[in-house]
């Protein structure tokens, strides 16, 4: 042990021993190793928070070209890496015009994905922001793709390196920001699709996949919410039953985000869909004990979130 003479510690892990309220020189400079929990929990997986590239050479632009030029434009012009600039070069042909982009829209989508499940490619950050552009010009047209692309960003979920994580829930979160009116009417089918993420064993993987999705749920009408709510739950019929506390975890973080405001308050919906949840908490004639109790996990378990959220309602310490 480190207290044994003559013991051998990791470099840079050992404890100086300093005087007490006193930090050394030495040890205030000393670089500190951010563990990968830590630099998850800095990930911003939202798309309403995404600060944009900017052309410093607007001025005189058409105004009118399209998203996805201006994107790969700009990036092209940042990323000099031989794999992203081989992309450009196949999509430049394609995208010089609005016309040309939904003409080619079926094979801009299919040289993206492409690109993006290559092999020890190191582009994937800046093919992820081109990805997330393409839905903001096409909007209706995109969404026969959207089941294909959704598919791909799965299947990368696990990376180990924050920065690629960050920018997948970043397009998925977009795809879902330019989509939601076209979504919105199929949400129970997309909730059975994000429920692959929901009972995923990373809880970081809920976390985002929660924030994404509650997007779409905060973007229904009043007399929607109930339905929406409802979808949330009939996912626990189409998952395993030793899934569903992963689950009912995961659900919890989207009724939360779904009604989480800034500053410590909550989104002006927050009355309907609490009271569309807290009527999920009934007992129903084709009940079983697992289900009802499912059903009211999910409900308390966004309510002490939003409890915990809320530290100023009073002077209670966190649930």
């Amino acid at each position: 042990t480190a207290g044994k003479k003559g013991a051998k510690t990791k470099p840079g892990w050992g404890k100086t021993q300093d005087a007490p309220g006193l930090k050394s020189k030495k040890a205030s400079q000393k670089p500190r190793f951010r563990t990968f929990a830590e630099r998850v929990a800095e990930v911003n997986a939202l798309a309403t928070r995404q600060i944009g590239y900017v052309d410093e050479n607007i001025e005189g632009e058409n105004m009118q070209e399209a998203y996805l030029q201006r994107t790969v434009r700009n990036l092209a012009r940042r990323d000099r890496t031989a794999h992203f600039q081989n992309l450009v070069i196949q999509l430049k042909p394609m995208i010089r015009t609005m016309p040309l982009i939904v003409h080619h829209m079926k094979d801009i989508v299919e040289t993206v994905l492409r690109h993006l499940q290559l092999e020890g490619q190191g582009a994937m950050v800046p093919i992820l922001h081109v990805l997330g552009d393409i839905p903001r010009d096409l909007r209706a047209e995109f969404l026969p793709f959207f089941d294909k692309v959704f598919e791909v960003l799965v299947g990368l979920i696990n990376t180990r390196k924050v920065d690629e994580m960050e920018a997948i829930f970043q397009c998925l979160s977009l795809h879902i920001k330019y989509l939601a009116r076209y979504l919105s009417p199929r949400m129970e089918q997309y909730v059975v699709q994000f429920g692959r993420l929901f009972v995923h064993q990373s809880y970081y993987i809920r976390q985002y996949a929660g924030e994404t999705f509650a997007f779409l749920l905060r973007r229904l009408g009043s007399e929607e919410i109930p339905g929406g709510v409802a979808a949330l739950m009939k996912v626990f019929k189409k998952t395993k039953r030793k899934n569903w506390e992963t689950l009912a975890d995961g659900l919890s973080v989207v009724l939360f985000e779904s009604f989480r405001g800034v500053e410590r308050q909550f989104h002006s919906k927050m009355t309907e869909i609490v009271q569309a949840a807290l009527d999920q908490t009934k007992v129903r004639p084709k009940d079983t004990p697992a289900t009802y109790a499912a059903r009211a996990f999910v409900v308390k378990r966004a309510l002490v979130r939003a409890r915990n959220f809320a530290l100023t309602w009073d002077k209670f310490d966190p649930v």
